[in-house]
C-alpha cells in the first residue's frame, strides 16, 4: 500500500516561546571525530507532515549522537579490559593464581597452563587433569595449551632449583638431594604419561617454549605450533643439564639437527618446528575456540571416526624451512662421536681458505656459540645425546628394521589415526623403539643430574643467569674455563658414577584417583601390595607433596 505522505514544518517557538532559543546542531566534521556544535540557524527544526510539503528537503541537516565503530576514536572495551575474553573465560576456578585451569566440554578435556615457570604443584596438577582426562569417557582427546599468548612453558622454577642446590651444597646433606630426585621422579612420569598417552593429545606451542620445558609439547602425538611458536634450548645458558626426556626428543630428530640445536641454543620459529620434526600439526591461533564448538560432535561417532575428525583443525604448513639449506651441513660437522671432533672440524671449516663462504661463516658463528657454553655441561649434554643416538643404531639394528622401514615408520607417525593392519604394525613398532629410547634418555638425564648437583658450576651458573639483567651481573667462572680442555675423567665421573636410577613403567588405573572410599577401593584389585602402592600414588600427586620439605629449604635459603 503507498502513502503519498507530506510534511509540514513544526516551529516550537510558537508553542515555546520562552524555553525556545533559536540554536541548533549542526555536523561538522574534524581530524578524528565527528561531533556536534551548535549555532543559529533558521530552517533546522524537526519534520512533521503535512499536505503540500516534499518527502525530503535537499537544506536538512543529519545530528550525530553517539560514537560508531568506523570512527577512528572508537575502542573495542573487550580488547580494553579483556586481552583474551574467550579463553579467559569459564575456568573452573575462579582464582587468577592457579597454575593449571580446565574448561568443561563436552567431548574434549581442554587444560590451560598459567605459569612460565612451572614448580611441583603444577606438575602434580597437570599430571592429575592429564590422567583424569585419558580415563574420561566422555572426553574423546585432549587439548593443552597456555592461557598467555607469549609462552607456554620455560621449564622448572630456576629458582626453587636455586634455594635446594644452596642448602644441599653448603651443608651436603643427602636429605635435602632426595627432594631434588623427587621432583625429577615426578617430571619423568609426567614426561612419559605425555609420550604414551591413549587418546590425542594436542599441545600447541602458544609462544615461546624453553629449554627442557619442550619435553611437554614435542614429545605428545599430536604435537603442534603456529607463527608466533619457537624454541630453543636454553639449559646451557645456566649450566644445567637437560631432563625430563628433551635429550631424546633432540637425539631423534632427522640428521644432526638435535645435536645442534643443544649445543648451540639457536631460536627455531614458527614453520621450522614442523620442517625439522619437533612439531606435528599446524594449528590457527583461534584453534581453542573452534573445538570447543565442534568438540560435542565427537560422542556422535565412533573413538577412531572422532580421531579422524581431528583433521579438519589442521591447516596445511607453509612451504618455508630456513634450516633447509643447513641440514647437510650441520650434519657434515655434528654427526661425529666426540665434541672435539666436531670442534675440529668447525675450526676447519671456519678458516678464511675455506671456498664455500656461506660455510665458513656458519661455522665461524657456531664454533663461537658452541665455545661460550660452560664446559662441562655442554660435554654432559652431548654424551647424553651421543649414547642415545648409539643406542637408538643398535636398536634398529637388532629389530631389523632397514631405511625403508625407517622412512615409512616416520610417515606413518604423521597420521592422526592408522587405518591398515600394516599401518597399526608400524605405528607400534615404532612405539615399542621410541619407549625404549625414552626410558633410556630419563635413566640417562636422573642420573646424571644428580651426581651434578654437586658441582659448584650449576650454582653459579643459575645464580649468574638470574641476575645477568640486573646491577648484581657478573661473569660466571667453572670448574674448567675451557671447552677444549675439559677432561673426560670429569665427563665420565658426572655421567657413570652411582647410577642407581632406574626409570618403572606402571600400568596406568582406568579410572582416576579419588578420596571416595567407595571409587578408591577400584583401583585396589590385586592385594595389599597394590593398596599401598595406590595410597602412595595418591600421596605423591597431590598438591601438598614435599611441601614441608621445600619450606624448610626456603627458610635455610633466606
Amino acid at each position: 500500500m503507498q502513502h503519498n505522505a507530506v510534511y509540514r514544518t513544526f516551529d516550537p517557538s510558537q508553542y515555546f516561546p520562552k524555553m525556545w532559543h533559536s540554536k541548533c546542531n549542526h555536523l561538522v566534521k574534524g581530524n578524528k571525530l565527528k561531533h556536534l556544535t551548535t549555532s543559529a540557524s533558521a530552517h533546522c527544526c524537526p519534520y512533521l507532515p503535512a499536505k503540500g510539503c516534499p518527502t525530503w528537503r535537499a537544506d536538512r541537516k543529519l545530528i550525530r549522537t553517539s560514537i560508531f565503530k568506523d570512527d577512528d576514536i572508537y575502542m573495542d572495551p573487550l580488547q580494553i579490559h579483556n586481552e583474551e575474553p574467550n579463553k579467559t573465560n569459564y575456568l573452573n576456578r575462579a582464582s587468577p593464581n592457579e597454575c593449571i585451569y580446565t574448561r568443561n566440554n563436552v567431548g574434549m578435556n581442554a587444560i590451560l597452563i598459567n605459569k612460565k615457570y612451572m614448580d611441583l604443584k603444577c606438575i602434580n596438577q597437570l599430571y592429575r587433569e592429564l590422567l583424569n582426562g585419558e580415563i574420561n569417557f566422555t572426553k574423546r582427546f585432549t587439548f593443552l595449551t597456555s592461557i598467555s599468548n607469549d609462552s607456554l612453558t620455560h621449564g622448572y622454577n630456576l629458582m626453587d632449583l636455586l634455594k635446594i642446590l644452596e642448602v644441599y651444597q653448603k651443608g651436603k646433606n643427602n636429605r635435602y638431594a632426595d627432594v631434588f630426585k623427587k621432583i625429577m621422579y615426578n617430571i619423568n612420569e609426567l614426561s612419559y604419561l605425555i609420550f604414551s598417552y591413549r587418546k590425542p593429545l594436542i599441545v600447541y606451542c602458544n609462544g615461546s617454549v624453553r629449554g627442557s620445558g619442550g619435553f611437554i609439547p614435542f614429545l605428545a602425538n599430536n604435537s603442534a605450533s603456529y607463527f608466533h611458536s619457537s624454541y630453543a634450548y636454553t639449559n646451557l645458558k645456566y649450566s644445567f643439564l637437560p631432563y625430563g626426556g628433551i635429550s631424546y626428543v633432540l637425539a631423534n630428530l632427522r640428521g644432526s639437527i638435535g645435536f645442534y640445536l643443544a649445543l648451540t641454543g639457536e631460536v627455531i620459529k614458527s614453520a621450522d618446528l614442523m620442517w625439522c620434526g619437533l612439531t606435528k600439526r599446524w594449528i590457527a591461533e583461534d584453534c581453542l575456540e573452534l573445538m570447543e564448538l565442534t568438540s560435542e560432535s565427537q560422542l556422535e561417532v565412533s573413538e577412531q571416526d572422532a580421531n579422524l575428525l581431528l583433521e579438519e583443525h589442521f591447516l596445511k604448513v607453509p612451504k618455508m624451512y630456513t634450516l633447509k639449506n643447513y641440514e647437510e651441513i650441520i650434519h657434515d660437522h655434528f654427526k661425529y662421536p666426540s665434541l672435539m671432533q666436531i670442534m675440529a672440524k668447525l675450526d676447519a671449516s671456519r678458516k678464511k681458505n675455506h671456498p664455500d663462504e656461506r660455510v665458513r661463516l656458519w661455522a665461524e658463528k657456531t664454533y663461537q656459540q658452541i665455545l661460550a657454553q660452560p664446559p662441562i655441561a655442554a660435554h654432559l649434554t652431548f654424551e647424553i645425546m651421543n649414547l642415545l643416538r648409539t643406542h637408538k643404531m643398535e636398536l634398529l639394528k637388532k629389530a631389523q628394521v632397514t631405511k625403508n622401514i625407517y622412512n615409512q615408520m616416520t610417515q606413518n607417525s604423521y597420521k592422526v589415526v592408522p587405518t591398515t593392519k600394516e599401518e597399526v604394525s608400524l605405528a607400534e613398532l615404532k612405539f615399542t623403539i621410541d619407549s625404549e629410547l625414552l626410558t633410556k634418555a630419563l635413566n640417562l638425564e636422573t642420573n646424571a643430574i644428580a651426581n651434578f648437583i654437586s658441582c659448584p658450576d650449576v650454582l653459579n651458573g643459575i645464580t649468574s643467569y638470574l641476575v645477568k639483567d640486573t646491577d648484581h651481573s657478573f661473569k660466571c667462572t667453572y670448574l674448567n674455563n675451557s671447552l677444549l680442555e675439559t677432561k673426560k675423567d670429569i665427563i665420565h665421573y658426572f655421567l657413570f658414577y652411582k647410577n642407581d636410577y632406574e626409570f618403572a613403567i606402571h600400568d596406568r588405573p582406568d579410572i582416576s584417583f579419588s578420596s571416595l572410599s567407595a571409587l578408591d577401593r577400584c583401583n585396589q584389585p590385586f592385594g595389599a601390595r597394590d593398596r599401598h602402592f595406590y595410597a602412595e600414588q595418591s600421596k605423591r600427586w597431590s598438591d601438598d607433596y614435599l611441601k614441608d620439605q621445600l619450606n624448610e629449604i626456603n627458610k635455610l635459603a633466606l
